[in-house]
């Protein structure tokens, strides 16, 4: 949906001020553009977050407000282009982005880069991309230790209870080698530390989330 952001069906007061709020008409490409492969992509998250409730952003919409959409689009699992275009008609508000200062603004926007990889370490394929570690536990305010770090939302399990996960440079020296984690070696650094990545060689094309 270019040209605006979705906020939830939400009074006008309890959105940012940055939020400024928009008919659907208004986005470019709203009555043509095919709106289906969204709507399954918001119908999974209204699956995870019966496990594990995502955090609120910093635009003022809590998450309790996406309840209603959550519960509609888990009760449509045959959802079709049409029934999708109405289901955000209805449970949102197409609201424009505003800078705070008047001036032009700047958007992030997630990807899915590929990058080639082989099965075995090479002198090329010298990096390896690792699984997730058996120690690697999700921590939330119910498991969370006195003084980790706020915003850590993973941690390390020890016998002595939870502490911080080993970081990036720890990591690089080898904490994590000979525990054959590894799926796939790769040609370079940078792979590993975006949150979805294809990996391509030999093995085929497949996802691989890094866990670090």
């Amino acid at each position: 949906m270019s040209g605006g952001a979705s906020c939830t069906a939400a009074p006008p007061a309890a959105l940012s001020p940055t939020l400024e709020r928009v008919s659907f008409d208004k986005i470019p490409g709203w009555r043509q553009d095919s709106v289906l492969s969204a709507f399954h992509a918001f119908a999974r998250s209204a699956e995870r977050v019966e496990i594990k409730p995502y955090r609120s952003g910093a635009l003022g919409i809590a998450l309790s407000a996406f309840a209603p959409a959550h519960r509609a689009a888990r009760a449509m699992p045959d959802a079709d282009e049409r029934a999708a275009r109405a289901f955000f008609e209805n449970h949102f508000i197409p609201c424009r982005i505003r800078a705070e200062d008047g001036g032009p603004g700047f958007v992030t926007g997630y990807y899915e880069p590929e990058v080639e990889a082989s099965r075995i370490r090479t002198e090329r394929f010298c990096v390896p991309l690792y699984k997730r570690p058996d120690d690697l536990v999700d921590v939330d305010e119910g498991n969370r230790p006195p003084g980790l770090d706020p915003y850590f939302a993973f941690a390390r399990k020890t016998d002595a209870g939870l502490v911080a996960y080993h970081d990036r440079g720890a990591i690089d020296r080898g904490a994590l080698a000979g525990q054959g984690l590894e799926l796939v070696w790769l040609d370079n650094r940078w792979m590993p530390i975006s949150s979805t990545s294809r990996a391509r060689r030999g093995c085929g094309l497949k996802t691989a989330r890094p866990c670090v």
